[in-house]
């Protein structure tokens, strides 16, 4: 591996290891409040819908403010976890371009970019990754073969599950919990948003797993390849002149 390249490819295995510890905090808060979410619903199922919040027992709005707090922890650990994993997606990125991987589609700061702009965050993330997984895993020096390779099925359902339990959790977010019919809705809601979460979250971790393992690994090797073969054909010119 050239020295400019050794000195733009770096590992993002520090910001995957890091990020990893975040979405399995995640992930155990999510199935908490999934855990609460069903208490709740068996507990606020016996008021009226149309029934006022004031109809509720002293333990009952306890209960409530302590079934809060692993979300409002899960809202933290979210944003934290953002930015650890834009960070990893920046690095992973930027380390094709250092490889001189052929083909590529985006740009680093596109692929990070890509999560915040609206109505783009719901479908480049995901093109995105995948052209970091295929070209982290098959890409091989001066081919765009890697183009052709399937992405695993595991990709869907990150994907799929996060747009959809993201939107099901910022709809929780919208009640105004002025009835027990607002509780009894948001519990129904957290009961099926959370294990989308959840799946959406594992899913994620194997995709980061495996393209920092492969980025580490393979993609170093096939670039150590390509240039020794380089370096070959340098000295036979040399000789030959």
């Amino acid at each position: 591996m050239s020295e400019q390249t050794k000195h733009l490819f770096k590992s993002a295995n520090s910001r995957k290891v890091i990020a990893s510890i975040i979405l399995w905090i995640m992930v155990a808060l999510s199935a908490v409040t999934f855990v609460m979410a069903f208490i709740e619903m068996i507990v606020y199922g016996k008021y009226n819908a149309d029934a006022p919040v004031e109809i509720i027992s002293d333990g009952e709005v306890i209960m409530s403010l302590i079934f809060a707090v692993p979300d409002i922890i899960w809202g933290f650990m979210q944003f934290v976890f953002i930015i650890v994993f834009l960070m990893w997606v920046y690095r992973t990125f930027r380390n094709l371009i250092a490889i001189k991987v052929a083909g590529l589609q985006h740009s680093a700061g596109w692929a990070v970019g890509s999560y915040i702009v609206p109505i783009v965050n719901l479908f480049i993330p995901y093109i995105v990754m995948k052209e970091v997984y295929q070209a982290s895993l098959y890409a091989k020096p001066e081919s765009e073969d890697w183009k052709t390779k399937k992405s695993p099925k595991y990709f869907l359902v990150w994907w799929i599950f996060y747009i959809v339990g993201s939107l099901l959790y910022n709809v929780n977010t919208m009640f105004s919990f002025d009835t027990m019919g607002d509780y009894q809705i948001s519990a129904v809601i957290t009961i099926i948003a959370e294990p989308m979460l959840i799946l959406a979250l594992i899913s994620l971790f194997f995709i980061m797993r495996n393209i920092t393992k492969a980025q580490d690994t393979t993609l170093v090797e096939s670039m150590q390849v390509d240039e020794a073969v380089a370096d070959k054909e340098d000295e036979h010119e040399d000789t030959e002149e």
